[in-house]
């Protein structure tokens, strides 16, 4: 496994923290069944840490990934990783190589 692989991808260590943060419910609508959810997702490079992670039901994880609702989905998200860590900082959130070419890209296509 890459160490990006590995940097992405929650450990069971945070998977521990996320659960015990997020009582074992989904932060949306408070389900029992759950899922761990990326903040930053592992695609544009997101840690595995527990500052970007939140415990979703299948539902509110696929409204928050797949529909129009992910803007206010995501504003959701962040609110609630910011009132857990008053230093939170989605910046630090992403594996940095990663990051460094995502921001490329999005200011090219910015530029355009």
């Amino acid at each position: 496994m890459s160490n990006r692989a590995k940097s992405v991808k929650f450990s069971f260590e945070a998977r521990q923290r996320i659960f015990e943060r997020d009582n074992g419910k989904c932060i949306m609508c408070g389900k029992q069944e759950h899922t761990y959810a990326h903040y930053i997702s592992r695609s544009r490079g997101g840690l595995g840490i527990e500052q970007n992670g939140v415990l979703l039901c299948w539902s509110c994880h696929f409204k928050t990934d797949q529909t129009v609702e992910r803007p206010e989905k995501l504003a959701f998200i962040k609110s609630y990783l910011m009132s857990w860590y008053p230093d939170w900082n989605e910046e630090e959130l992403y594996y940095k190589t990663l990051k460094n070419k995502w921001r490329s890209y999005e200011n090219k296509r910015a530029e355009s």
